[in-house]
């Protein structure tokens, strides 16, 4: 055997290591002529220690195709880690800045309320003020129209002397009635 050979042998473990030591066994076995029994011993024990080897490289090997697979298995976990962490980063400041957007739309729903409400108030007050007006026309209105129909309108003073312009107060008069019935109307519009 070459010094390259033996080396490569080696090279494999205990495999080669027990490989080597039966072939040289087995040499020694071929070269003798009678029957010695420590060599075949040796060259058993060289055998199981072949056969353990094989076994140690055998269960290895499956442990290293489990190491990879596990490895894998932990870069893709990571890989999904890494990807829902920044999915995560990406909703919180998505929420961050929908939180922001709530919170300015609350402030400028509170703004429009209270304007509202100011609104309501003056509105309130003006349909208040109307109603005023209305309750303080329809007796002036009413006073009126009962002193021109029953043809009171100016003929006379207290004594009953015919006054000078009778007929102009008359023509105030009317005008008057038909001012006061248009404003009332036009209040009532807002009372409503």
């Amino acid at each position: 055997m070459k010094a390259m050979d033996i080396v490569a042998i080696l090279g494999v473990g205990a495999i080669g290591l027990g490989l080597l030591l039966a072939l040289l066994a087995y040499r020694l076995l071929a070269k003798s002529n009678g029957r010695e029994r420590p060599l075949y011993i040796f060259m058993v024990s060289c055998l199981i220690l072949l056969g353990v080897g094989a076994a140690l490289l055998y269960s290895n090997n499956l442990h290293k195709k489990a190491l990879e697979q596990k490895t894998n298995d932990y870069d893709v976990l990571k890989a999904q880690y890494d990807n829902t962490t920044k999915n995560l980063v990406i909703a919180q400041s998505a929420l961050s800045e929908s939180k922001g957007k709530l919170w300015d739309a609350l402030k400028l729903w509170s703004t429009a309320q209270a304007s509202a409400n100011n609104y309501m108030g003056e509105n309130r007050r003006l349909t208040d003020d109307m109603k005023a007006i209305v309750e303080k026309l329809a007796p002036t209105f009413e006073t009126l129209q009962s002193v021109q129909s029953a043809g009171l309108a100016c003929s006379g003073d207290a004594q009953g002397e015919p006054m000078n312009g009778g007929a102009e107060y008359g023509t105030k008069i009317s005008g008057s009635i038909a001012q006061i019935s248009a404003a009332s109307k036009i209040a009532q519009q807002y009372v409503q």
